[in-house]
């Protein structure tokens, strides 16, 4: 229920996002992050790399400034190096969006190459001087970014999360999300 409840959620805001932002914005910025195949089998998840994918065509009609990485690609340097680049060249006038699909531990992205804290990925953003930065992650105990946010005295961000901290999401492949 939670994950159909943020796939519509999530769908509604991209749609918002996309047709009213960019307008409003000089540039918006896109980092879109998925991982489907992990390092280990038994961790694999069916629909995050196709997710991720779908979503960076989408955005893609909006702006050229989208990057797309996906499983063996989701890795620490990677993350860090495309965001801070995204934050470093963004304006007070611009948007940074990133988005995050796969497995989640909390207060960490569980990427492909180990876990990414919250807090890190928040104090990249926060050296932005982006106008908005919106974060998006679909991955059990997500609603932890909550936590990492306040514990860091992070400026405001729209943050969606699939689950409560204390929350694992499901994958319904039925769905296809």
């Amino acid at each position: 229920y939670n994950m159909k409840r943020f796939v519509i959620c999530f769908l509604m805001l991209s749609l918002f996002l996309g047709l009213s932002l960019p307008i409003a914005a000089q540039k918006t910025y896109v980092l879109i992050t998925g991982v489907s195949n992990y390092p280990n089998e038994e961790d694999k998840v069916g629909q995050t790399t196709k997710d991720a994918k779908n979503l960076a065509k989408f955005w893609k009609r909006m702006t050229p400034n989208v990057t797309l990485l996906t499983s063996a690609y989701v890795t620490t340097d990677n993350i860090t190096k495309k965001l801070t680049e995204i934050c470093e060249a963004a304006t007070e006038k611009d948007i940074i969006v990133f988005y995050y699909a796969g497995h989640g531990v909390e207060d960490y992205l569980y990427i492909y190459d180990g876990v990414y804290p919250y807090h890190r990925l928040l104090k990249i953003l926060n050296a932005s001087k982006a106008k908005a930065k919106i974060c998006l992650v679909n991955a059990c105990h997500s609603g932890s970014i909550q936590k990492a946010a306040k514990q860091n005295d992070s400026p405001a961000y729209a943050l969606f999360s699939s689950s409560r901290s204390n929350e694992v999401s499901y994958e319904a492949s039925i769905l296809g999300a």
